[in-house]
Formats: structure tokens, C-alpha cells, sequence
């Protein structure tokens, strides 16, 4: 009697990939909240408690940022060799933990402190952790995979700020650096979960296989029918965006920016890129 060869494994009804996106689009929402939209709404009642000035506050995430940039130069070939799943599920855990930490801030040093631990936390659920995850995971669909993660950015300033504004209003702002920590060390599980290092490791293949040449599309104004709605929405969330960054830098440094100028140089990098 010929023995029948092993069945093989039922294929998931969505692509795996794809909850790793999920996982690194709520790693940027959070990240990008913390350091950027939420830290604005925070400064001044801070400020008013702690008797610090503007410019103390807002130093520590220049020096965070500074560390997280130092450190991303010899973290990378590491990740790339080694898969970000180690590095998202600590660093967001870190990461959590400082946030929470800033609930409890006395002093400058202490304050200094935990936004520096944060800054290099935040380069692996931030940047480099999600940009590795989904580069191995995509080929075909890498562009779209990278247009949700970044997603995460622009929604942060839209739905996740005014809420926290709501709550400081409530509970002030140390409940909300433990309410935002918490949030981040809950979805630590869920990049351990969801993220591999490469999609062989589990007996599955990318989304897609490389392919070189130009791709065959018609100019025709079919064509500019179908791209054109789609391209009108990604360039509107880019420019709602950019004005929304240059508002939150304008109101950190007290200098006033031309928004007519923002918005021209990010479409023309953006033009320049796309070639």
C-alpha cells in the first residue's frame, strides 16, 4: 500500500504580513503620539507644575532624538541579520516603561534621563524594528505595506491627541504618560506574536517575487481615472500632515514657518523620489 504525501499546511486566510503592519502601524501611532502630538499638549501644563521652562522641556526630546539616530547606524546590520522581533517586543516594553516613568518626574536629571531611555527605545519600535519586519515580508505590495505603517503617523495627530487632550483635561498629564506607557507595553505581546524575521522561517513565501523592467501601464486617461482618486488622498494626508508637524514646531519654538513652503518642498522630495 503507496503511503499518501503529507498534506500540506492550510494557507492563513489573510497573509501573515499584514498583521505585522498592523503591529507596526500601532508601534509609529504610539511612538509618533508620545514624542510629537501628545508631548505638545503636555508641555505647557508640565511646565506650569514643574516650574520648567519651554525650552527645558523641549530639549529632552532633541537629546532623545540625537541618541536614537547615534544608535540606529550600528543597530542595523545587526536587525538585518538577526530579524526585529527581539528588538520591538524589548524595546517597546522600554519604551512603555519610560513613559510611565515620566508619570513620576521630579527633577531635570530625572527627566533628562527617561526621555533618553525612551529615545533609544523608540529606535526599535519606531523606525528601524517595523522598517526590517516589513521590507523581508513584502515585495509586490511594499509600497502599500509602507503607506499603512506611515499611516500611523498622520492618524496619531488626528484621533490620538485630541483624545489625550480630553484626558489631561480630566485627569491631568501624569495620568497620561501612564495611561500612553501602558498602552505601549501592551502591544509588546503583540509584535512577539505577530513579527518573524523572514517569512521562510515558517514555511512561507513573500508576498510577491522581485521583478525588474518598467511596468506596462497605458497613458491614457483610463488609467488617470483609476490612479487619480487614490493619489489625491495619500498627497492630502501627506499635506495635512506636514502643516500639522510645522504648526506643532512652530508652537515649540515660537517662531512662526510658511506653510505655502512646507508643503511645496515635501512635494517636490516627493516628486524626486518617485523617479
Amino acid at each position: 500500500m503507496v503511503n499518501a504525501p503529507p498534506a500540506s499546511p492550510p494557507r492563513p486566510r489573510v497573509f501573515r504580513g499584514w498583521w505585522i503592519v498592523a503591529t507596526c502601524f500601532l508601534s509609529q501611532h504610539f511612538a509618533t503620539s508620545a514624542g510629537g502630538w501628545v508631548f505638545g499638549i503636555l508641555i505647557a501644563p508640565m511646565g506650569v507644575e514643574l516650574g520648567w521652562s519651554r525650552t527645558e522641556i523641549v530639549t529632552a526630546i532633541t537629546v532623545a532624538t540625537l541618541l536614537g539616530g547615534f544608535l540606529a547606524a550600528m543597530l542595523g546590520p545587526t536587525v538585518d541579520r538577526y530579524g526585529p522581533r527581539v528588538l520591538m517586543t524589548v524595546s517597546l516594553l522600554a519604551g512603555g516603561i519610560a513613559l510611565i516613568l515620566l508619570a513620576g518626574v521630579q527633577t531635570r536629571w530625572q527627566y533628562y534621563a527617561i526621555w533618553s531611555l525612551y529615545g533609544v527605545a523608540s529606535l526599535g519600535f519606531n523606525h528601524l524594528g517595523p522598517v526590517v519586519a516589513m521590507a523581508n515580508w513584502f515585495v509586490r505590495k511594499r509600497a502599500v505595506a509602507f503607506m499603512f505603517f506611515t499611516a500611523g503617523s498622520a492618524t496619531a495627530g488626528i484621533a490620538l491627541a485630541p483624545l489625550m487632550g480630553i484626558v489631561e483635561a480630566a485627569y491631568g498629564w501624569r495620568f497620561v504618560w501612564v495611561l500612553m506607557g501602558l498602552i505601549v507595553c501592551a502591544i509588546a505581546p503583540m509584535a512577539w506574536v505577530t513579527i518573524r524575521r523572514r517569512p521562510d522561517d515558517l514555511g512561507l513565501l513573500p508576498d510577491g517575487l522581485p521583478s525588474f523592467g518598467l511596468p506596462q501601464v497605458p497613458w491614457s486617461l483610463e488609467t488617470l481615472r483609476l490612479i487619480a482618486l487614490p493619489a489625491l488622498a495619500i498627497a492630502m494626508v501627506g499635506l495635512l500632515e506636514s502643516m500639522m508637524t510645522a504648526s506643532v514646531v512652530d508652537e515649540l519654538t515660537d517662531t512662526p514657518s510658511s506653510k505655502n513652503r512646507e508643503c511645496s518642498g515635501i512635494g517636490v522630495a516627493n516628486i524626486a523620489a518617485s523617479l
